[in-house]
């Protein structure tokens, strides 16, 4: 005999879907499962783009803010302390070390960073796994998206790609997922409209990744000339020399001249 008031053996939720419904809820739980687990902190955004801007030459941290600053890179921008963390870490991974330190006056000495080959040889791949997996995150992409002249065209085209691959499969799970939620479990369009919402900025990014592919291809999407200085390319003895390890920092007086203590 069952108490009043409740029911013997309820039926489980889902419990009327067919092998398919189940599949495509499951895919989409694991798909964001897998997008979760992406590192993609506004820490190590700030990371990324102090090795993308010293791939151009090396710098002082200060002249890095400056650069966030101009360029408009909003997802590194207000973030001073980050900013010197993320070069103490990528100083202690090996990936930038001192290429000259200098001191103005009684002001504190400075430090000028510049790349090392680990951190020449991370940040292309650092920059392909951001295209290529999709994550909720959009400063994540956009990130990514501002410095893809570190890649050679051939490897931004092919990471792209691979990122159009991710959001079909993206789009087919989250709507697979969305129309069972309210066709078979009966769920009101209002507690799942936010997949709506996902679903339309993952088609209108697919369209333009398309388009950004095809401007590639098709050359009006223009990379620097192979002659010019470009972001993450070795120019000249002194930045070959720099990517290698080969010139030990070099102290100054603040004016470009070598110190006595950099002479000793």
């Amino acid at each position: 005999m069952h108490r009043a008031g409740r029911t013997a053996n309820p039926e489980p939720p889902g419990a009327g879907l067919t092998a398919e419904e189940r599949r495509a809820i499951l895919h989409l739980a694991l798909l964001r499962d897998d997008i979760n687990t992406v590192d993609h902190s506004p820490r190590d955004l700030v990371a990324l783009t102090v090795l993308a801007l010293l791939s151009e030459g090396p710098r002082h941290p200060y002249d890095l803010e400056r650069l966030i600053k101009e360029r408009h890179l909003e997802f590194a921008m207000g973030r001073t302390r980050a900013l010197y963390h993320a070069v103490d870490r990528l100083h202690a991974d090996g990936l930038v070390e001192p290429a000259e330190t200098s001191r103005e006056g009684h002001r504190p000495e400075r430090t000028v960073y510049r790349i090392t080959r680990p951190g020449a040889e991370e940040l292309g791949p650092w920059l392909s796994d951001l295209i290529v997996h999709p994550v909720p995150e959009h400063l994540v992409f956009l990130a990514a998206v501002s410095f893809l002249g570190c890649l050679p065209p051939t490897a931004a085209a092919e990471a792209l790609g691979r990122r159009t691959v991710a959001l079909e499969a993206w789009i087919g799970a989250l709507d697979a997922a969305s129309r069972t939620l309210v066709d078979r479990l009966d769920l009101p369009r209002l507690h799942v409209i936010e997949n709506e919402l996902q679903l339309a900025m993952i088609r209108a990014e697919l369209e333009w990744v398309r388009r950004l592919i095809a401007d590639i291809a098709g050359g009006t999407l223009e990379w620097p000339p192979e002659d010019l200085p470009k972001p993450g390319a070795a120019v000249g003895d002194d930045v070959i020399a720099t990517r290698g390890h080969t010139a030990p920092p070099r102290v100054t007086d603040g004016r470009g001249h070598p110190s006595e203590e950099g002479t000793r």
